[in-house]
């Protein structure tokens, strides 16, 4: 029977032989991923269930599988103790599915404004917030998880030239508290805001917001990181509700009493 100063000081070994064991381990080769361990080593510690010889508690009296989940939930092999949070580890590691570029730009080129749509109710987005002259929602193919967009309820193509300058800081000063409450909701190490489009294609402009997450590495940052030809995460539609909620309440915190429209 270990002491209080005994389980303490063999906390470290523990964890790093834990750790050398996943690495050198048959099963251990498959590695850890975010949403859950490969099912045969998951097995192999004991995780499922059934019983397993190696399902056996660690010196501080916490069980293998109760320690690898939490591990493998943080997607470090750190002590639970010390799990760093570290947005673009969870972000990268999401699921993404595969566009069909070629389709999309077609539709874009040929088909209906879909913007227009949005407004009149025929292509439901997830809203954050509309008003009387604007509307915000969650762009459905993310490649960034929070990447929203805002535009003009009118069907307006220049990014200045359509607006009056009364027209173009209120709309501005919205796009400034929808990044604010991105940021609030979204860990962002720097928050893209561009307005993209052309008259051959998605011609009523609107604005990106594409937060990027901390950690991404320079060569993935920029416009690399809006590559839509490399896919986009795979968010279930009630993660996008509650994601979207969020924002909103986000910006609720954050609006002065006089909303934009007024």
């Amino acid at each position: 029977m270990l002491t209080r100063n005994q389980r303490a000081h063999s906390r470290l070994n523990w964890n790093e032989r834990l750790a050398r064991n996943a690495r050198t381990s048959t099963a251990g080769q498959l590695t850890f991923k975010l949403f859950g361990l490969p099912e045969a080593f998951a097995s192999w510690l004991g995780l499922t269930s059934g019983e397993n010889a190696h399902d056996q508690d660690s010196p501080d009296g916490v069980s293998t599988g109760a320690f690898l989940q939490d591990i493998a939930q943080a997607g470090t092999m750190e002590s639970r103790e010390k799990v760093v949070h570290h947005p673009f580890r969870r972000e990268s590691m999401r699921e993404k599915r595969p566009v069909d570029v070629a389709a999309y730009e077609k539709r874009v080129k040929e088909g209906s404004c879909f913007l227009c749509e949005l407004v009149a109710g025929t292509n439901p987005h997830h809203l954050i917030y509309e008003d009387q002259s604007a509307i915000v929602f969650l762009n459905k193919y993310p490649v960034l998880y929070g990447y929203t967009l805002v535009a003009p309820r009118e069907h307006r193509e220049q990014a200045t030239g359509d607006f009056t300058l009364e027209e173009y800081l209120r709309l501005q000063q919205l796009i400034y508290q929808v990044a604010e409450a991105i940021r609030q909701v979204v860990p962002t190490e720097r928050l893209y805001i561009l307005t993209l489009g052309s008259q051959q294609g998605n011609c009523h402009v609107h604005w990106h917001l594409a937060p990027l997450p901390p950690g991404v590495p320079y060569e993935h940052q920029q416009t690399a990181a809006l590559d839509l030809s490399k896919g986009v995460l795979a968010v279930a539609d009630e993660e996008m509700a509650s994601l979207a909620r969020s924002i909103r309440q986000a910006m609720e915190r954050l609006r002065p009493s006089s909303s934009p429209s007024n």
